[in-house]
């Protein structure tokens, strides 16, 4: 518990610090008024990636276990809000694939058990720019990010051993069907000047950190026993940690055409 208590101190110190510097760089000049005004206009993209997920336990004995990651490949569509200059939100709605590979000795036989959960997931990341070049903007991002579980599946693989390999569903007996986390990340903004419209391309990466145990309230209260109960004790909690990389396209709702009367009017902000 006190690593988990160190932990969510470091993120909340981090998220502030990172606050306290979007704020200096929001006086940085940009280096070009014309890309301010594009920066304006709402834009929608696709994002992919792949996601390096684990989970963390904070029983002391499942904590000494072998875990492994599971990387899977993601993605989803986005929308692009500005706010302001340097700053936007860009809701996204993702399909996440999470979970876990955890090797043991069960009866004197090693045993893998592999936990692979999928999801829809509804994710808010704020967006602090600054621009770098008219076409290279880097930025920061962090946000909560809301997740429903909509299936998976449970592996366990004992070759040498009397269960020899199972699998089974995963439902509201073995994982808990909402979970509430925390991302941050930073990326790269590339602008594309295309014939008749502006395109970009987002590059980044970002650590997710659960915040809800994803033991199922039916595993806490004892009502059921799933196949996989003996790969580990349900006793206190077991939370979703995992690193993403992803790439995604997005493209502002205009064409070039729209933009002579638009920067005629020399707006300002």
């Amino acid at each position: 518990m006190r690593n988990e208590t160190v932990m969510r101190r470091t993120i909340i110190l981090s998220i502030i610090l990172l606050a306290m510097s979007m704020e200096m760089l929001g006086q940085i000049r940009m280096y070009n008024d014309r890309r301010v005004m594009v920066s304006r206009r709402v834009s929608m993209g696709v994002k992919v990636g792949a996601v390096d997920a684990v989970m963390e336990f904070t029983n002391e004995q499942l904590k000494d276990l072998s875990r492994t990651s599971v990387i899977n490949p993601v993605g989803g569509i986005y929308v692009e809000l500005p706010v302001a200059k340097f700053f936007s939100v860009s809701p996204e709605i993702m399909f996440m694939q999470r979970g876990t590979t955890v090797s043991y000795k069960w009866e004197g036989y090693q045993t893998d058990y592999r936990l692979n959960s999928r999801s829809i997931d509804l994710r808010i990341p704020l967006q602090f720019y600054w621009v770098a070049s008219n076409v290279f903007k880097p930025y920061v991002f962090f946000g909560p990010d809301f997740s429903y579980v909509i299936g998976g599946k449970i592996n366990l693989d004992q070759p040498d051993g009397d269960m020899g390999n199972s699998e089974i569903e995963i439902g509201d007996a073995n994982i808990n069907s909402y979970d509430v986390s925390v991302m941050a990340g930073i990326g790269f903004r590339f602008d594309i000047n295309l014939d008749k419209r502006f395109l970009y391309i987002k590059i980044e990466g970002a650590y997710n950190h659960g915040l809800l145990n994803t033991y199922s309230q039916r595993e806490l209260d004892d009502m059921v026993h799933a196949s996989n109960v003996h790969a580990y004790n349900v006793t206190d909690k077991r939370f979703n940690r995992s690193f993403e990389v992803m790439i995604s396209v997005g493209m502002p709702f205009y064409k070039k055409g729209d933009m002579c009367s638009y920067f005629g009017k020399r707006r300002s902000w």
